[in-house]
């Protein structure tokens, strides 16, 4: 700084700045400062007792501040080199115990593979378990948490978006106590034909393929095929509104993917403690059923609703809605 005594002798007349431009002065006075944070030196140095006095000052916040700094540093290189080392660690193992019980190499892959992919989501996306200070949250807020996290996932429903709307504290208790999460890899399969089924399934993440048969009498008896996208379609619907509903096709990961899934009997659970809401959803189950047996006469029978293209006509299925096409609209397959 500059004192605003002319007489005092100060560092700007001891190294001939007074006059020299502001710029000169302040990079100056900024080169002092930086090499008090380090051990570096310069030529220019205090020459009265305020400008000692404040040097001092200043060598002392810059000792405080520069090994908080370096200690921060060092400590979050050594915490990320025992992460990295833990992680090697496990890989290690892993690689070991499949050689050491002579698992076939193509199996070997495939789970090294899955557990590096769902290793790095981990890392990228934490899990409510990882954050132990939401153990403090009251019921309540736990539940909106849990909601918010998979609420999204549901809503590509129509008739959870509708839920939602009617009756917030049904969803939320839905998405908290009867839904689930499951992790496959690329090539596992989730269910085969004829089947029995235990959920229904939104896709959280990743890609699948579900296939099944050809129709009867055609004359190509190639297996029809069908992409299962996320925030899209749903698989296995049915399994909410019958007591035994069987799969007709085979489902299995095109890439890693994430499934949400419904239960039924935990959904059944929640919904009768709500009578309003319980009677609402039952006459849409006793609709949509009707429905998918109008589309079993026509052998088109399928697990999976496209809903960028049945969106609308399953809204229709909602009480209070507009009646349901007839059947299911036949529409060119996803590539």
């Amino acid at each position: 700084g500059q004192s605003s005594n002319g007489s005092t002798h100060s560092w700007l007349k001891e190294y001939e700045l007074v006059d020299a431009e502001w710029t000169r002065q302040y990079v100056t006075a900024f080169h002092w400062s930086i090499t008090q944070f380090t051990p570096a030196s310069m030529e220019v140095q205090p020459q009265n007792i305020g400008e000692r006095v404040f040097a001092v000052f200043v060598v002392i916040f810059a000792l405080v501040g520069f090994s908080y700094v370096v200690g921060s540093i060092t400590g979050s290189l050594a915490q990320l080199r025992s992460m990295s080392e833990g992680a090697s660690k496990e890989f290690w193992m892993l690689r070991r115990f499949l050689k050491r019980n002579n698992v076939q190499l193509e199996l070997a892959i495939r789970i090294q593979k899955f557990v590096e992919h769902a290793y790095i989501r981990q890392q990228e996306k934490m899990t409510i378990g990882q954050v132990k200070i939401l153990t403090l949250l009251s019921s309540q807020l736990n539940d909106e948490l849990q909601c918010a996290m998979n609420l999204p996932h549901l809503q590509v429903h129509p008739l959870f978006q509708y839920l939602h709307e009617m009756s917030p504290i049904t969803t939320q208790r839905l998405a908290k106590e009867a839904v689930g999460r499951n992790a496959l890899a690329r090539g596992d399969t989730q269910f085969l034909p004829d089947q029995d089924a235990t959920a229904m399934f939104f896709v959280a993440s990743g890609r699948l393929v579900y296939s099944r048969s050809a129709i009867e009498d055609a004359i190509d008896d190639t297996p029809r095929i069908e992409y299962v996208d996320a925030g899209e379609d749903w698989i296995a619907e049915p399994a909410l509104w019958t007591p035994k509903w069987v799969h007709v096709g085979e489902l299995r990961a095109f890439t890693e993917s994430e499934l949400v899934l419904v239960y039924p009997g935990k959904f059944a659970d929640i919904l009768v403690q709500y009578q309003h809401v319980a009677s609402m959803v039952s006459r849409y189950g006793k609709k949509f059923m009707a429905w998918v047996e109008t589309i079993r006469s026509q052998n088109d029978l399928s697990d999976v609703i496209q809903g960028d293209e049945m969106s609308d006509y399953v809204s229709k299925l909602i009480p209070n809605s507009e009646e349901p096409p007839p059947s299911r609209p036949q529409s060119p397959r996803k590539d």
